[in-house]
């Protein structure tokens, strides 16, 4: 009986102290710390693409306005309208500009633009299209991507305007 009595005991007091909250407050501390932690990082990380695919916006549509300054003068002193660009000279302007954005720091380019390559030129002599990619390095390895680069796109298109026939 006196066993039973000291296992019922002994019992009691296991029960109350699993019962206890003391030390509670400290793990919902930790928990509340981490997720905060967790979503500034995964905050930090999103903000960070949405400006990097923004500046890269920027610089193809300024590669693709250089390009459109190329003008075919054959075609121009011909007559021909709109103002006519010169394919050939205009690809060669476009990756000019985009090599000078790469290597001018605080010129639209981003740290976390790690490269920026022209993807993809198609000019038909009144207008062009600009396809660039760039790979970017977020500050943030996201535990749930297998690598801590990614590849943004963007694409600009340019058109000469200018009607010659109508400025004579």
């Amino acid at each position: 009986m006196a066993i039973v009595q000291n296992y019922r005991g002994w019992a009691e007091e296991e029960f109350s102290k699993a019962n206890s909250e003391k030390g509670s407050v400290t793990v919902l501390t930790l928990g509340l710390f981490l997720l905060v932690l967790s979503a500034i990082l995964l905050i930090t990380d999103l903000s960070s693409l949405t400006v990097a695919k923004a500046s890269l916006t920027h610089i193809t549509e300024m590669a693709a306005q250089r390009g459109t300054h190329e003008v075919d003068e054959s075609r121009y002193y011909s007559g021909s309208s709109p103002l006519p660009i010169d394919c050939p000279i205009a690809l060669a302007r476009v990756l000019r500009e985009l090599e000078n954005r790469q290597e001018k720091p605080g010129s639209f380019s981003r740290p976390e633009i790690l490269s920026i390559v022209l993807s993809n030129f198609v000019c038909d002599s009144t207008s062009l299209e600009v396809h660039t990619k760039s790979e970017i390095r977020l500050p943030f390895k996201l535990p749930f991507a297998d690598s801590q680069n990614f590849e943004i796109q963007a694409m600009a298109v340019a058109r000469n305007l200018i009607d010659l026939k109508s400025s004579q």
